[in-house]
């Protein structure tokens, strides 16, 4: 399955059918980042932690905030609209393409 979603200043949105179908039953997750992809991977056990996925409403869309990720790698204050993302078996995580240039909309001028 492939969709569209959406990044807010470390916030990662889902839609209710991309989270419903690879993060049914899932509370929290592991969201990494390199130059080309955000990864978002589900923890299967709460020991091991990570950020919780929250429901963002009625709908069932969910949200996992991980701003301090986000700044680290330069995008904390951050906005992209329609990114593309896809399931990899290989990686176990939902993989969310960046931009060409690497960059999101920067919404302060902090960045």
């Amino acid at each position: 399955m492939s969709c569209a979603v959406e990044v807010i200043e470390g916030r990662v949105l889902l839609p209710a059918d991309l989270a419903e179908a690879h993060f049914a039953g899932v509370e929290a997750v592991v969201v990494l980042i390199d130059a080309e992809r955000i990864s978002v991977l589900p923890v299967r056990f709460m020991a091991a932690r990570g950020y919780l996925l929250k429901r963002r409403n009625v709908a069932g869309d969910r949200v996992a905030e991980a701003p301090d990720v986000f700044r680290h790698v330069g995008l904390g204050y951050s906005r992209g609209e329609g990114l593309p993302s896809h399931w990899s078996e290989a990686e176990g995580a939902l993989q969310i393409l960046l931009p060409d240039d690497a960059k999101l909309i920067c919404t302060s001028q902090n960045q």
